[in-house]
């Protein structure tokens, strides 16, 4: 199946189309984030000028783990923490699973 997960944000669109999988113990996926989303995470963070465990109850994952993205020691996470993280950026839910 292929994944292809597009928003809009402030007139912008955000595309990642088949963003890397990775397989994992017990048959979980793990999508792979990129440095530019991951400086994305930060700039959105820094422009709503809120603290990490804010930013992190927003998005619907610890703040360790949201730092540990922010810091670049985790680079791939669980579908479903991909997706909110994606969620968080453009601030809807206007992604489409295709």
């Amino acid at each position: 199946m292929r994944n292809n997960l597009t928003s809009h944000f402030l007139g912008i669109i955000i595309k990642v189309s088949n963003p890397k999988k990775r397989e994992i113990g017990r048959g979980e996926n793990m999508f792979e984030l990129d440095l530019e989303m991951i400086a994305k995470l930060r700039e959105r963070r820094a422009r709503k000028n809120i603290t990490l465990e804010k930013a992190s109850h927003e998005i619907g994952i610890s703040s360790k783990t949201l730092g540990q993205i922010e810091n670049e020691k985790i680079l791939s996470v669980r579908k479903t923490v991909y997706k909110k993280l994606v969620d968080w950026l453009v601030n809807e839910k206007i992604y489409k699973e295709v």
